[in-house]
């Protein structure tokens, strides 16, 4: 049986890193998913990656010359390839924002060789393509808002699976997906509470992914639609979310749920968005300024939901951050500055030490283009239903950028992340395509002259 410490069981995984460990369910839904991803219509080929990431364990996976494939990142890889197959990758010009995700991922892999050498631009490159291959998911896939249903619609019938396991495994003590191995049999406690994992590597990751999703299904609860699919996108995927949340006993998923709920508050005020972003920054550097010790102490030493959280230790790891920042600016460092650095839980602070100053902006001009596309994609909406589809791209974009304060992004977290940022960037070419579908409309053959669909974003149906 698996041990029962989940340090110790995450030791073990680490030291058989380059060797096949595939359990016979979890082939078989590996092989499911594989066939899934090249069968089944576009707008639902992104499941595969949805279920596998909910349900197998990132200790699944194929070696193969000493290079490790999870299953994430085998089935990410497989949607990639048959975007390509099938022509769906064929009309995808890439945009300011696809260039800076590749030089975000190939940055963080130079940086890693330059500071510790040959074999960790290896163990990099596994790294980078998983960014930029669930990146191109959602940028290749997700073209449209009907793309974007299905997705949450697979997203919400796996919740409700998910709910039930971790609902379990509350009740018990006792994970389930510890049979296939890559997750603690016995579920940790803290200060009294049941931290729920799951399939995932960590309670946090699980709280992160379903914040995520959490903020757009609860933009199908607004839209006011009646059918079926409505229901289990909104309602079913919303409470399912809830609860996992909730299960996770994590102050880092239950603040990015709030900021999910905060989001969708500002929603009468999306007009004034801009003030908004200037008042709070305005007000988050009066406290900076204020405070003896800085904007960063007061949010992580007196904000908690959870007995025994962790605050303490971000606002520690920040300040080390901050403090050697001639240190790490180059390409990194492996230094660790204080006892915090043991775990660096701000993915922000893993990428500075990780990649440098150069991958640190990288990150946020992602995070930044990613906001601009979802504002085009909330003026380019047509009806009410796509408005608050749109809406909820942004206020997702919001909660995985908050979260990234309080954990570092890799294993399932990389899926809502990469693939949030996707998905903005591939709807906010909608509001240009339609500019250039009225214009060829209007220059048709009533017109006196030949049809056209020239598209000088190269972005026909995205």
């Amino acid at each position: 049986m698996p041990d029962k410490d989940p340090v110790k069981t995450f030791q073990s995984f680490a030291d058989q890193l380059g060797t096949n460990i595939v359990h016979p369910l979890g082939g078989a839904l590996f092989f499911i998913a594989a066939c899934w991803s090249f069968i089944v219509p576009k707008k639902y080929a992104a499941w595969a990656l949805i279920f596998i990431a909910c349900f197998i364990s990132p200790a699944q996976r194929f070696a193969f010359l000493t290079l490790d494939f999870d299953f994430q990142r085998a089935i990410a890889i497989l949607l990639v390839f048959r975007a390509i197959i099938l022509g769906e990758f064929t009309n995808t010009r890439f945009r300011l924002i696809d260039w800076c995700v590749i030089a975000f991922s190939l940055t963080m892999v130079l940086a890693g060789g330059l500071r510790e050498g040959g074999h960790k631009y290896i163990s990099e490159m596994g790294g980078a393509v998983d960014i930029i291959c669930i990146y191109m998911v959602g940028r290749t896939l997700i073209r449209d808002f009907e793309d974007l249903k299905s997705l949450m619609l697979g997203a919400a019938i796996a919740s409700i699976p998910v709910m039930v396991f971790f609902t379990v495994e509350q009740m018990t003590q006792w994970n389930f997906f510890s049979l296939l191995g890559g997750v603690p049999e016995t579920t940790f406690i803290r200060d009294g509470n049941i931290r729920a994992q799951g399939a995932f590597t960590h309670p946090i990751i699980a709280g992160m992914f379903w914040s995520t999703f959490a903020a757009m299904f609860i933009g199908v609860i607004l839209s006011g639609k009646k059918t079926l699919k409505a229901l289990i996108c909104g309602w079913f995927g919303t409470i399912s979310s809830f609860i996992i949340v909730l299960m996770t006993s994590s102050s880092t998923p239950i603040a990015g749920f709030l900021v999910t709920l905060g989001a969708w508050c500002c929603f009468p005020y999306r007009m004034h968005l801009r003030l908004i972003r200037w008042v709070l920054f305005l007000g988050l550097a009066f406290i900076h300024l204020i405070h003896p010790t800085g904007v960063h102490a007061f949010i992580f030493t007196n904000f908690s939901f959870v007995a025994g959280s962790t605050g303490r230790h971000r606002y520690i790891l920040i300040d080390g951050a901050v403090s050697n920042f001639s240190d790490w600016a180059l390409y990194g460092s492996k230094t660790k500055y204080n006892r915090a650095f043991r775990d660096i839980t701000c993915d922000y602070v893993i990428t500075a030490v990780n990649g440098g100053i150069v991958a640190l902006v990288l990150e946020f001009a992602i995070i930044t283009m990613a906001f601009y596309a979802a504002g085009r994609t909330i003026r380019a909406a047509r009806d009410r239903e796509e408005l608050y589809l749109a809406y909820g791209v942004g206020a997702a974009v919001l909660t995985v950028a908050v979260m990234a304060i309080a954990v570092s992004v890799y294993g399932q977290a990389l899926v809502p992340f990469y693939l949030t940022f996707g998905i903005a960037a591939s709807l906010g070419t909608l509001e240009w395509n339609r500019k250039t579908r009225r214009r060829s409309v209007a220059h048709g053959p009533g017109n006196g002259q030949a049809p056209t669909m020239h598209d000088p974003t190269g972005e026909n149906g995205s």
